[in-house]
């Protein structure tokens, strides 16, 4: 009986399983069905029908975030920022400019360097300004041993938005550039621009103009730019379609960057011929020897060989590059910086493009896509493969391109012998502009793997985020000094270690605490002040005290106060600063400002007790380190 009973409940759970099931079967075979009518199960607003990746509307929902935010889409924590923007990163990229120049003055040089004329280096989407000024500073540094005349370089910062061009004419820490004529500025299009014209100067970059190579800069950038997607499936090349949407019902403000974040993009992938590019000015053979090798490399010899694959094209990254070398009749050095894929294994896999958002968007580099399209042209590329990494930093240098398009690509069609022979060959022509680059830039080559691929951006940003919280009790102060050494003293950095340093400095050696004080100079020379960096000023300030240097720190706390002049804090710390150096009568002065603006505040009220009865003041040193 028990059995029995035992076996009715198995049968009613089978039977409620089943009846589930068929109306799960039942709804999904509805919403499929509805969506292969094009009709969507939700209310999805549709911003744009379907159209290529690089045209479509997603790219002016782009534009609009960065136009609208201006400066603060970085220093807001949104877009990334440390990892392209501090000393180390700024220091490899002086390394291999160094690398380039001193490989131009071989007797072997393909290209010479006219020193009697200016070289341009042209950083694209400088956004804040806080890299230009790191690698200026670097190259400062380097004059002596640059192998180019410094006086000669002009560093362009580029931008497409007004509101951080007019951020840059305004910082001080650009303006003694400015002043010196090292840099300009100009607003510049890197996709659909031709002509660069400088703000500063008033030259006019436009084809042909420079006599030098021109030295192009782009960090976070690539990413940012058009896009194209395609698939190789069933060895057929794909085109990737994309209709933009918002998951609401409705948006009053097509523009409005606020849709990034609900977008809602549909894809569909529809045959087309390797020669996709008609209209690349004089390009396009380049793009059809790129969309080539990717069809031939997954679409295999034959069938059964095939390999389903799914790529980007960064269409907008090669037209920028094609309009910047030809201001120097194609020739130019290219280093970049961006999360990417530099492994072709890496886009194995039908899948549709990811997108990732931080307030705006962005999308995976396509490095080996690039890598192809220089070498199509006779150049030379250093791509980092380490696909585990976060943001992979390339060097392209592009030369003369008239070999590069002598021979036309063989059309095979589905002939499976042909497309082996037309392989071969594309590939030959990779192995020998690699093994020309071995030979040419030595010194290029040595800088990029002791900087790059030893120890590149990307692995200082990983080691350092696990020093990103302040060091524990057990911590000794010279490990914290010599991590900063490592940093190249980055403000940023200092920002997380500056309490650790103060509680800890004036128990030191005099050895130590000079080489404290030291390194305070240099992080002074790599301050790019923003609205959330201030406080490093009176950070600086408070360890000099520390080290009893008060007028120095004096210097910075003025400099605090000038920016924070409702700030009782700076008061406080700028009068106690006074108070050590014998001026009690203005250090009283400062306290009852502070007081003015927050009565309460009870170290103000002391310390202006002490100022007033200086006699009464033994303790107020100590008082002061404590207190600071």
């Amino acid at each position: 009986f028990k059995e029995l009973k035992k076996l009715k409940m198995i049968s009613l759970l089978k039977f409620g399983i089943c009846v589930a099931l068929a109306g799960f079967v039942c709804c999904f075979s509805e919403l499929t069905d509805n969506i292969h009518d094009g009709e969507s199960a939700y209310n999805r607003y549709v911003l744009e029908d379907f159209v290529p990746l690089s045209k479509s509307h997603l790219w002016k929902l782009m534009m609009s975030f960065y136009d609208r935010n201006g400066p603060q889409s970085w220093t807001s924590g949104g877009v990334p920022n440390f990892v392209t923007s501090n000393s180390y990163i700024a220091n490899s990229y002086a390394k291999i400019l160094q690398g380039f120049f001193s490989d131009c003055k071989l007797n072997t040089a393909a290209m010479k360097l006219d020193e009697s004329e200016p070289l341009y280096i042209i950083e694209l989407g400088a956004g804040q300004g806080k890299f230009s000024f790191l690698l200026l500073s670097a190259l400062e540094q380097m004059q002596r041993t640059l192998a180019f005349p410094s006086q000669k370089i002009v560093y362009v910062m580029t931008d497409f938005t007004n509101s951080n061009f007019d951020a840059w004419q305004r910082h001080p820490a650009l303006k003694p550039f400015f002043d010196s004529g090292r840099l300009d500025a100009a607003i510049f299009n890197a996709v659909d621009d031709s002509k660069i014209v400088l703000h500063k100067s008033g030259a006019v970059l436009s084809a042909g103009s420079l006599k030098n190579p021109v030295v192009v800069i782009a960090n976070y950038l690539f990413d940012t730019l058009y896009h194209d997607y395609f698939q190789v499936s069933g060895g057929s090349l794909l085109e990737g379609l994309v209709s933009a949407g918002s998951e609401t019902n409705e948006e009053s403000d097509p523009l409005n960057p606020e849709i990034i974040e609900r977008m809602d993009n549909h894809f569909k992938y529809e045959p087309t011929e390797l020669a996709h590019y008609k209209s690349e000015e004089g390009d396009e053979a380049h793009f059809q020897w790129m969309l080539t090798w990717y069809n031939d490399h997954f679409g295999g010899f034959g069938a059964g060989n095939e390999v389903d694959a799914s790529f980007l094209v960064p269409v907008g990254a090669l037209r920028a590059l094609r309009r910047l070398s030809s201001l120097s009749k194609k020739r130019a050095l290219v280093i970049t910086a961006d999360k990417g894929n530099g492994n072709v294994d890496s886009f194995r896999g039908l899948m549709d493009p990811g997108l990732g958002l931080h307030g705006s968007f962005s999308m995976m580099v396509n490095y080996h896509a690039m890598a192809l399209w220089t070498t199509s042209q006779n150049g030379f590329c250093l791509v980092d493969h380490h696909e585990h990494s976060d943001l992979l930093a390339n060097v392209f240098l592009l030369g003369d391109t008239q070999a590069a398009v002598e021979q036309s690509i063989e059309n095979c069609s589905d002939n499976a012998e042909c497309r082996v022979t037309r392989s071969a060959k594309m590939n030959a022509k990779i192995a020998e502009r690699k093994s020309s680059f071995l030979t040419n830039y030595p010194h290029l080559l040595e800088a990029y793997t002791d900087r790059i691929l030893s120890f590149g951006p990307s692995d200082y940003d990983k080691v350092f985020s696990f020093h990103r919280e302040e060091p524990n009790e057990h911590v000794e102060l010279i490990t914290v000094v010599a991590l900063m050494r490592l940093t190249h003293w980055d403000p940023d950095m200092f920002a997380i270690y500056s309490n650790f340093i103060v509680d800890r400095v004036m128990s030191a050696n005099e050895f130590l605490k000079a080489d404290v004080a030291e390194g305070l100079k240099k992080i002074w020379k790599n301050f790019f002040l923003t609205e959330h960096n201030v406080d490093i000023i009176s950070e600086i300030g408070r360890i000099l005290v520390q080290v009893q240097r008060f007028s120095e720190a004096e210097v910075y706390y003025r400099r605090f106060v000038e920016l924070r002049p409702e700030s009782a804090i700076a008061m406080v710390n700028l009068g106690i600063c006074l108070f050590h150096m014998g001026d009690a009568q203005t250090a009283a002065e400062l306290f009852q400002a502070a007081l003015h603006i927050e009565p309460d505040y009870s170290l103000a009220s002391e310390w202006l007790k002490i100022a007033n009865n200086p006699a009464d003041s033994e303790d107020a040193e100590m008082s002061a380190r404590n207190e600071l």
